[in-house]
């Protein structure tokens, strides 16, 4: 299913860009830099709440392939480093990598405000190492992996001539995830709410620098494992500041 949806994500991009290239539209990448916290109901052993700092790289993409249409395209991969975590064993760790496209359609236009509204795919995959004990038993690996579909809109604030202001809203109610450990795989439900607000400068033409904030909302239902451990339900919010740069093409 992953590869069919980057297939299409693919194919939205290519055709976004085509259309971009015909009707002179600009198309956008950047980076940015992320320092987020998570905060964890409990670490899938039932046990006491969790935090854990994250730093996180984003490659993103823009795309206007008509005047009323924005493609959005985010891939991130994130580490939690021992310097910002002192409590974590030596050789624990958590990784995460998401990737997301996002379709919007400008439903309303009136100066200096612009509101989209749209539909895209997210999925996401995180890797827990000697973070996760059930029964009293350290599991070295475990994988937690979601995919959905996503609601999201955004309202573009034009403040001055070269500052804009952003707020970005996403959301997924039925969210599908997969627990993976010892070579067996679980299914279940669940939900991923987010949010970003996006302070933009235009230093030229061409380059552009931001300042942003955001968070999520991730919930997944309860697992039956195959030992007969059965790990609540889990809610874990994130939240943090952002820093990047884009290009215009």
């Amino acid at each position: 299913m992953k590869k069919i949806v980057i297939c299409l994500i693919a194919g939205l991009f290519l055709m976004a860009n085509a259309g971009s290239a015909q009707n002179n539209y600009n198309t956008t990448f950047g980076a940015d830099f992320h320092l987020n916290t998570i905060h964890f109901d409990h670490l899938f052993d039932n046990g006491e709440p969790q935090t854990i700092s994250t730093w996180e790289l984003a490659i993103k993409g823009k795309v206007e392939p008509t005047s009323d249409l924005v493609l959005l395209i985010d891939h991130a991969l994130g580490n939690a480093p021992k310097t910002s975590n002192p409590t974590l064993a030596e050789n624990a760790s958590l990784s995460a990598d998401y990737t997301q496209a996002v379709l919007l359609y400008q439903f309303f236009q009136d100066d200096p405000m612009s509101i989209y509204g749209g539909i895209g795919y997210h999925f996401v995959h995180n890797f827990f190492k000697n973070l996760v004990e059930q029964n009293g038993e350290l599991i070295n690996y475990v994988w937690l992996e979601g995919s959905g579909f996503i609601a999201a809109s955004q309202v573009n604030f034009y403040v001055l001539d070269k500052v804009t202001v952003k707020a970005l809203i996403q959301a997924a109610p039925w969210y599908n995830w997969s627990y993976r450990v010892k070579g067996y795989i679980k299914d279940t439900g669940g939900s991923k709410y987010g949010y970003l607000v996006t302070a933009e400068y235009d230093l030229n033409d061409r380059w552009v620098i931001r300042a942003e904030y955001g968070g999520t909302r991730t919930t997944v239902h309860e697992i039956e494992v195959s030992d007969g451990f059965t790990i609540n339900r889990n809610t874990f919010t994130s939240g943090g500041l952002q820093i990047g740069v884009s290009y215009k093409f």
